[in-house]
C-alpha cells in the first residue's frame, strides 16, 4: 500500500472518532443540562392585583314538550252501531248521536244534552227541554209534549 492510501484511511478513521466523540458528548451534555423537562423548574409568579367579580347565570332546562296523545272517539259522519248512544266528537267537542236506519247507523250532531235523567214518554217542554238521557244513558229528546227516543 502507498503511502498516500493509508493517509486516507487514517484521515477517515480520525473523522469517524471525532464524530463519534461528539455525539457522545452532546448526549452526556443532554442529560445534565438544566434546560430538560426533568430538571426545569416552574417559576413562581406573584399579582398582587384584585380578583374581577363574575356572575354565572343558571338557567334550568325546559322539560321537553309532552306528545299530546290522538284523539280517540268517533266523529260526524263515522258508521255507528250502537243506537242512541251519546259520546263526544273527537274533532269538535261536540256531543254527537248514534243514529241508526234499517240498514246501518251513523254518527249525527245532536243539540247539547243535557246530564238531567228522564223516561221515555214523561213530560217535556219543547221551549226549554231538547235533548237528555234516560237512566241507560241513551239520548232522548223531547218529541212535542213528551220525551221520545232520539235523535
Amino acid at each position: 500500500m502507498t503511502t498516500t492510501r493509508w493517509i486516507w484511511i487514517l484521515a477517515a478513521v480520525a473523522a469517524l472518532l471525532v464524530a463519534l466523540v461528539g455525539a457522545a458528548l452532546v448526549l452526556v451534555v443532554l442529560r445534565t443540562s438544566p434546560d430538560t423537562e426533568a430538571s426545569k423548574e416552574r417559576p413562581t409568579v406573584t399579582v398582587d392585583a384584585p380578583v374581577p367579580q363574575s356572575t354565572v347565570t343558571v338557567t334550568a332546562a325546559q322539560p321537553a314538550p309532552q306528545a299530546q296523545p290522538e284523539p280517540i272517539g268517533p266523529t260526524t259522519g263515522e258508521p255507528s252501531s250502537d243506537g242512541d248512544a251519546i259520546a263526544t266528537d273527537r274533532i269538535s267537542g261536540e256531543d254527537i248521536v248514534c243514529a241508526l236506519n234499517v240498514k246501518n247507523g251513523v254518527w249525527v250532531n245532536s243539540a247539547p244534552i243535557a246530564d238531567e235523567v228522564h223516561t221515555i214518554g214523561e213530560p217535556c217542554d219543547p221551549a226549554v227541554d231538547v235533548a237528555a238521557r234516560d237512566s241507560a244513558g241513551r239520548a232522548i229528546m223531547c218529541g212535542g209534549q213528551t220525551w221520545v227516543r232520539g235523535p
